[in-house]
């Protein structure tokens, strides 16, 4: 069994340690198959559940998807972390080949990645076929997305700041920084986490967890501080060409 402490932060280890408990002693929870064919059993416990939905045949795998997101959907959170563990290799995959992020920076894709698998728990339309398929495709998106995205905002902050010639003359992204505070323009939160996260290179989760703060929500504050700054280097006439 995990022993490691349960911490959202860390989205995939997080899921191990849950499922783990879910299927460690008696308790675990079990899926009546209601006459689904193709299994030769009439329930499955948990773990078994992960299997087929990760090995047997498409027809199978669609079958057992439809009765587990059911259950998701009806707000049974065990069944949930079930559903995420069966995604769990196929997410890590988008992450690893898809987002291609730096190493200090997968906390960030895999947070976001679990998101996206949530939401489509919710909406998918298990009418359809290849459930399973459309949900790999789903989050494979998620993680192209935010590749896009996170070099778009890499790309946007660094032409926000205050280039070579500017640092010469004294202004460089420490002091832009500290200016923006004194203006009320940043918190001094908000300033802490830009410059440990973008001009250190220190992940946002250790950050997150330096300030007592949960990964979404660091990520969350951090948006909200650039999109600030970039506003304030504007109205200060700071933008580079």
């Amino acid at each position: 069994m995990t022993t490691a402490s349960f911490d959202w932060n860390a989205p995939f280890a997080s899921m191990d340690y849950a499922f783990d408990l879910l299927t460690t002693g008696p308790g675990q929870p079990v899926l009546p198959l209601q006459g689904l064919g193709g299994l030769d059993k009439d329930e499955l416990p948990a773990e078994e559940v992960v299997t087929a939905l990760r090995r047997s045949s498409p027809q199978v795998t669609d079958a057992v998807w439809r009765l587990v997101l059911a259950r998701v959907r009806a707000g049974e959170s065990a069944w949930t972390v079930v559903a995420a563990t069966a995604m769990a290799p196929r997410m890590i995959a988008a992450s690893r080949r898809y987002a291609q992020m730096p190493e200090h920076e997968i906390a960030d894709i895999d947070a976001e990645l679990l998101a996206c698998l949530l939401e489509q728990f919710q909406h998918i339309d298990t009418a359809s076929h290849q459930i399973g398929r459309r949900l790999w495709q789903a989050v494979a998106n998620a993680a192209c997305r935010h590749a896009y995205r996170r070099r778009a905002e890499v790309d946007q902050t660094a032409r926000k700041l205050p280039g070579a010639a500017t640092r010469g003359a004294g202004r460089g992204p420490v002091t832009v920084l500290a200016d923006a505070v004194a203006r009320g323009a940043l918190t001094p939160q908000q300033a802490d986490l830009v410059a440990r996260t973008r001009l250190e290179g220190t992940s946002l989760k250790h950050v997150a967890r330096d300030m007592g703060l949960s990964y979404i929500t660091a990520r969350r504050r951090r948006v909200t501080a650039e999109t600030a700054l970039a506003r304030a280097l504007a109205e200060a006439g700071f933008e580079s060409g």
